[in-house]
């Protein structure tokens, strides 16, 4: 009889040994939603914590979310929030310090775009009424408003006032990324257009199959506001979310056929 317990105990031993290696370790359990991570090119992979950006706050967080710096914004613009923060960097914006720059984009009043770039003092290094960012997909892929060329880094902005798009300015930037300036999930599927006011076309790869699939939408927040079921097996999706309020969201696609999950970022603007 002992024997028989000692063999059943090696067993377990074994068998709890033999699979130790596969363990997946929750790190951090936090009730706000983090974006990021970023890379600094000079303190590394930070996550970004914009829960309480409603007071103009940002923090970056170290990856065992120890708190590594707390942003400071610019005053506000009548009491406007920022509605996005785009390209968190050391080396983009300047490059004669450590200092973590960034892009802000508003929208004053329902009515009006305004971008700043500034840094975590909030000192404004650049103010422009009436752009925006954007994203254009072409020639197989998105082509964004900052991007490396043979001649530099470029930033492009779309100015539009109340009425319509009236023109485009591209300047010159000082640096760069610490590596090329990508998205992930480019070629699964594409947004546009990006921003929006909410009706977006959504263009799958051929490769994936979406009979039996779900869209997710969330908000910065990590709730979800919107959830579209996809029953059949289509190539463009249309999508009318023009009741949504400005603001960031996050349109996430899962196919429980072809085990697909992917995510983008969309900018709804009115």
């Amino acid at each position: 009889m002992n024997f028989r317990k000692s063999i059943i105990s090696i067993i377990i031993l074994f068998g709890l040994t033999n699979h130790s290696f596969t363990q997946i370790t929750l790190e951090v359990e936090h009730t706000k939603f983090i974006l990021g991570p970023v890379n600094l090119s000079y303190s590394g992979w930070k996550y970004v914590d914009l829960h309480n950006i409603e007071n103009n706050e940002i923090r970056l967080f170290n990856l065992d979310y120890t708190l590594f710096k707390e942003l400071i914004l610019p005053p506000k613009i009548s009491n406007t929030t920022p509605l996005a923060v785009f390209y968190i960097s050391e080396t983009l914006f300047d490059t004669d310090s450590t200092t973590i720059e960034y892009f802000l984009g508003y929208i004053i009043n329902d009515s009006k775009y305004y971008v700043r770039i500034a840094n975590e003092y909030g000192e404004i290094l650049l103010e422009e009424e009436d752009a925006i960012t954007y994203e254009i997909f072409t020639t197989g892929k998105y082509c964004y408003s900052i991007y490396e060329t043979d001649h530099g880094t470029k930033m492009q902005l779309m100015y539009y006032n109340i009425m319509d798009y009236y023109k485009t300015k591209i300047f010159s930037l000082p640096g760069s990324y610490p590596t090329d300036i990508k998205q992930i999930d480019e070629t699964n599927f594409s947004i546009f257009p990006n921003p929006s006011n909410g009706v977006n076309t959504i263009r799958l790869d051929p490769e994936i199959n979406l009979k039996n699939g779900i869209i997710n939408i969330f908000d910065t927040q990590g709730s979800i506001v919107k959830k579209l079921k996809i029953n059949n097996n289509t190539r463009e999706i249309h999508l009318d979310n023009s009741d949504l309020s400005s603001g960031v969201y996050f349109y996430q696609i899962i196919s429980h056929d072809s085990f697909y999950v992917s995510q983008k970022k969309v900018l709804i603007v009115k």
